[in-house]
């Protein structure tokens, strides 16, 4: 079973193609102005484009590529503009005057409007679309959970009711079987989805393996891991469409690489998760950018890291500061399953995809977030902690010149 290999680059199509029209609308705008200012004078720039008829056939050209992006009945039934003379035995010779021209470039830009608002229209049809099948399929992982619980605790129970022999474990060889094809159910509908590259590198199909009563545990042991990594990971991925700016769900997607848009890396990605972890553990039901800072010590990889570590550092040191600092509240074995990220947590994204910028950087790293923590918030828990141990915002960017030249001299 593999992902659509086509779903990002039909992304990135849609995005270029969204932005060609843009800029064709503008173009006729412009020249229709001008046309109206100068009174269809002889010699008007706009007339070369229209004799050659490049105004219809870029849009037609367009059309047709939103067909093929979109299933969309309206873009679907959309048709194709008529060039020039269309129809004229010899249209090139044909003698055209002012207003059939500027008639015609009217009529493209309208058009191009039109497509422009149906494929705005077609998109927010599919995205609620795709956020209803995401929310299917986490209910169907959370019932799979249920299902594997029930079936890891049956050896349990029958070992207290009786002895267990030999038989019962091969009455029970079979069960895993149709929980990996559940599991591989729901994989499958999600990679059909979503064209979300993360979920395709790190979540594969359970292979159901041979039956036998050596491996019954083994078995389920595999299935809930990838079940509970599933659904962790989609139900963290629907909070940051939910919380955080468009702009910074699209980088976390991976569907932005230019340099005003750099996107997250998977390390990253993994921090955030690990940041709501961080804040579990302490009993909180929120994440702040302490549980960020958290979550970079215990990934444990990383430029971050290596910074702090070239600085002298000591990560389990500052990790005891933060949790002194902060401390434990409530009842830590109380899990808050999806703890919201406070305003400072979602900002320091955005300020460290500027950070990330400002080093011409088109992925932000773990060391960016840390940037961020010590140039834009320096009120919060980690930049003092830091401060504390003689680290601010320009030793840790000369550090980081120290580790990137290192990485550089290696690779050399």
């Amino acid at each position: 079973m593999q992902p659509d290999a086509n779903g990002l680059k039909k992304s990135m199509q849609i995005v270029t193609l969204t932005k060609l029209l843009q800029d064709l609308h503008q173009e006729l705008k412009t020249c229709t102005e001008h046309k109206r200012r100068s009174g269809g004078v002889e010699g008007d720039v706009a007339d070369p484009i229209l004799l050659g008829d490049f105004i219809v056939d870029a849009y037609n050209g367009y059309l047709s590529t939103a067909r093929s992006a979109f299933d969309d009945p309206v873009i679907q039934a959309m048709s194709q503009i008529e060039r020039l003379g269309e129809g004229d035995d010899d249209p090139r010779k044909m003698k055209l005057n002012h207003d059939t021209r500027l008639a015609k470039m009217h009529e493209v830009a309208f058009a191009t409007r039109q497509l422009l608002i149906c494929m705005e229209d077609a998109k927010k049809s599919e995205k609620i679309r795709t956020e209803s099948e995401i929310s299917g399929a986490i209910t169907l992982l959370e019932n799979l959970g249920e299902q594997i619980d029930s079936i890891a605790d049956l050896p349990v129970k029958m070992g207290a009711a009786k002895v267990l022999h030999k038989e019962d474990l091969d009455d029970m060889r079979h069960l895993p079987r149709p929980l990996a094809e559940e599991y591989n159910r729901c994989l499958t509908i999600v990679l059909e989805t979503t064209d979300d590259p993360v979920i395709s590198k790190l979540f594969h199909p359970v292979d159901y393996g041979k039956e036998d009563e050596k491996s019954f545990l083994h078995k389920i042991a595999e299935i809930k891991l990838a079940q509970s990594g599933l659904l962790s990971y989609l139900k963290s991925r629907k909070t940051w469409e939910t919380i955080f700016p468009e702009k910074v769900v699209a980088a976390f997607k991976g569907k932005v690489r230019t340099e005003n848009h750099p996107v997250f890396s998977d390390r990253v990605k993994k921090v955030m998760e690990m940041s709501r972890m961080e804040s579990m553990r302490l009993g909180h039901n929120y994440i702040g950018s302490e549980h960020q800072m958290l979550g970079i010590i215990r990934e444990g990889n990383g430029k971050a890291v290596a910074v702090m570590k070239t600085l002298g550092l000591d990560l389990e040191a500052v990790k005891k500061s933060i949790d002194d600092y902060v401390g434990a509240s409530g009842d830590p074995t109380r899990k808050v399953v999806e703890p919201p990220f406070t305003p400072r947590a979602k900002k320091l994204l955005e300020t460290a995809a500027n950070e990330a910028r400002d080093l011409k950087s088109q992925v932000v790293g773990t060391e960016h977030l840390v940037l961020g923590m010590l140039n834009k918030d320096r009120d919060g828990v980690p930049a003092q902690i830091l401060n504390a141990y003689g680290v601010d915002y320009k030793k840790f960017r000369e550090g980081l010149v120290r580790v990137l030249e290192g990485q550089s001299e290696a690779s050399n």
